[in-house]
């Protein structure tokens, strides 16, 4: 069993396309770029703060699940449909730390009412922190190290692994995706599973295919469609494939979950990767959103 965090990405195209890749090239675009990410990582902090809470009661909670609600979901959300858990991240996604209370307190309602009544009636309100000035300096530095390299044609083969990894990692600060921290990827869990991946998978390099046209020395080297050695992202699934391969996969729920017992994960682990897996792609699909797959992002 694998122990890398996996990520599953519903990928929103026009903003990889109209914002992330100009904000590589462009200072003030950056910069509005980040300020828009430090806004959704502290609504992140705000809304994670309540799971902790709720985690602290003294009380058995059937619907909540620490790999779900805290580790797994791009936030603190609980919701009876995909409709709901999606209009719910939608809301999160655009809110602002001070809206963040209001919106967790309508996810809490799925719970348990005896249990989070004293959580949906008192004025505590979380403690935040002040981001990680590291963070920032990191990120930057991958930033201007993609401009370095797009720069010099002939470091295409390591510009074009770290120009994806860059573009996923500032969509994902805007555009959180799914996590699990145990399972592996969907294309190996598909081949694991005797299925082709290829039949939904393809090239990433439609994530950056607007830069191609610039940098057409690029393409050769944005051929592969699973993860491996070219860094921490993996296969993508286009806008017109995510619904079949959401539904493969819910209609073979079952045999997957047996499957995953059999090759010796936890129960609790196939379960709850396999679930936050095809959540993932209906919140893509009921979205109009691509999907792609990471590790250690």
């Amino acid at each position: 069993m694998s122990t890398w965090e996996c990520g599953h990405h519903p990928v929103d195209l026009a903003l990889a396309h109209e914002r992330v890749l100009p904000a590589l090239r462009d200072d003030e675009v950056l910069g509005s770029l980040l300020v828009d990410a430090e806004r959704v990582a502290r609504v992140r902090q705000r809304a994670r703060a309540w799971a902790l809470r709720l985690a602290k009661l003294d009380v058995a909670l059937p619907r909540f699940d620490l790999d779900v609600h805290l580790r797994g979901r791009p936030f603190f959300v609980e919701a009876d449909s995909v409709d709901e858990l999606t209009r719910a991240i939608e809301a999160l996604e655009v809110a602002g730390p001070a809206e963040v209370d209001e919106l967790v307190r309508a996810s809490l309602a799925h719970f348990d009412d005896d249990a989070t009544a004293p959580l949906l009636n008192d004025s505590w309100s979380p403690v935040e922190s002040a981001p990680d000035a590291r963070d920032a300096e990191a990120l930057l530095a991958r930033v201007q190290a993609v401009r370095a390299l797009l720069d010099d044609a002939s470091a295409a083969p390591r510009c074009a692994p770290l120009l994806l990894a860059v573009t996923c990692e500032l969509h994902d600060r805007l555009r959180p995706g799914w996590r699990t921290t145990r399972g592996p990827w969907p294309t190996r869990l598909l081949t694991s599973f005797g299925e082709d991946p290829s039949r939904w998978f393809e090239s990433p390099a439609a994530l950056v295919a607007p830069l191609l046209n610039e940098h057409p020395e690029l393409a050769e080297h944005l051929s592969w469609t699973t993860l491996g050695e070219d860094g921490p992202i993996g296969g993508f699934v286009p806008i017109e494939r995510v619904a079949d391969l959401r539904a493969t996969l819910e209609a073979r729920a079952d045999q997957m979950e047996r499957w995953a017992r059999d090759e010796g994960w936890a129960e609790d682990v196939a379960v709850v990767h396999l679930r936050l897996l095809r959540e993932a792609l209906a919140v893509a699909e009921r979205r109009g959103f691509a999907f792609v797959e990471t590790v250690d992002l």
